[in-house]
């Protein structure tokens, strides 16, 4: 059975990353509309590319959409990695948090789409948000709970308070950070 993503289905590179016309104008469209408000015609249409030459490379426009996801997964997660980088291991894990939260809106502000992208994202009904852990599941990974369990083990947070209270709290607190905080503030 075939995969969401024919790339990863066929062992290949993102085709994205060799037509960077379409990557720009998906990028560009997915970051101002929804994935069911998008037309994949306007989108082969702006850079006039036939059906055919679409499909030889992709399933569908869900597979357009998760190789654009893959694409801007990529250019975030090198970022952060830059920022972690620059960390004292003395800031623990309060350093931590900050420096992911201030590198994801470093982030956004190296390219206003980036924002438009995700908030979107967040507002995609959940098919899509599906079909976006399925494709990849290392997003699944739980990062934010290693931190959590990591800040309890040396002391950083109390252990008189219960882990999933703590880890909740903070994982609300990014998955809605899009709300309270933009990146021009």
């Amino acid at each position: 059975m075939a995969g969401p993503i024919k790339f990863k289905d066929e062992g290949k590179e993102n085709p994205l990353d060799k037509w960077p016309q379409l990557a720009e104008v998906a990028f560009d469209t997915f970051s101002k509309q929804t994935f069911k408000e998008a037309s994949l015609s306007a989108i082969l249409r702006d850079v006039k590319l036939t059906k055919g030459s679409f499909y030889h490379a992709f399933y569908d426009k869900m597979d357009l959409y998760l190789c654009t996801v893959e694409r801007i997964g990529r250019s975030k997660s090198a970022f952060l990695k830059s920022k972690m980088m620059e960390l004292d291991p003395a800031d623990g894990f309060w350093g931590q948090l900050k420096a992911i939260v201030t590198g994801a809106m470093e982030f956004s502000r190296t390219e206003p789409r980036y924002d438009g992208f995700w908030r979107n994202f967040i507002n995609e009904n959940e098919d899509v948000k599906k079909a976006v852990k399925t494709a990849f599941p290392e997003i699944n990974a739980d990062f934010l709970g290693g931190l959590v369990d990591n800040a309890i083990a040396t002391s950083q947070l109390s252990q008189k308070y219960d882990r999933e209270f703590i880890y909740s709290t903070i994982n609300l607190y990014f998955n809605n950070m899009d709300t309270f905080i933009y990146p021009d503030m």
